[in-house]
């Protein structure tokens, strides 16, 4: 399940519970610790949370 920006909120709205979900992540280090949040708030398990964050080559 991914989570864009205007998505976030929808998320967390529509979902009463993440319990049984897998969330997959990949993104900038705020937009995937938002979604970290977001997921462990609908109770999904830390274990079932799969992500990746990058970040611009400087």
């Amino acid at each position: 399940m991914a989570i864009g920006k205007l998505r976030h909120r929808r998320f967390v709205e529509d979902v009463a519970s993440a319990k049984e979900f897998t969330g997959y992540i990949c993104g900038s280090e705020k937009f995937v610790d938002a979604s970290v949040k977001s997921f462990k708030r609908r109770r999904m398990s830390p274990r079932r949370i799969r992500r990746e964050k990058f970040s611009a080559a400087g």
